[in-house]
């Protein structure tokens, strides 16, 4: 999800997009994506289809790449896979040499 690469995104990546005219999403969203660590799609943009998105991180605790959950809008239940696509987004961190960032570093 565009969501969660951008809420782990380095500020100054998050400056450059937003000064190529990225549509980015608010700071608050960012912020709620980065303190429950998943993000999910309200199917505004693909009407019809709902995502549950995480993170993975690099050796350098950076957001390397996202994985994700797309289901259509009425089968969409992310409490039904969000600890098992949790468990997938830690195992690729750590076959990468991942570690989930500390909390403060997250702000």
């Amino acid at each position: 999800s565009g969501r969660v690469l951008t809420a782990f995104a380095a500020p100054d990546k998050l400056a450059q997009l937003r000064e190529q005219g990225g549509k980015l999403a608010s700071e608050a969203l960012l912020s709620e994506v980065r303190a429950c660590g998943y993000a999910t799609s309200s199917g505004k943009d693909t009407p019809g289809a709902r995502t549950l998105a995480m993170p993975v991180f690099d050796a350098l605790r950076r957001c390397a790449f996202a994985i994700s959950v797309v289901a259509p809008a009425e089968r969409f239940q992310p409490e039904r896979y969000m600890g098992k696509l949790a468990e997938s987004a830690q195992t690729l961190s750590n076959a990468i040499g991942g570690a989930m960032p500390d909390a403060g570093d997250l702000v």
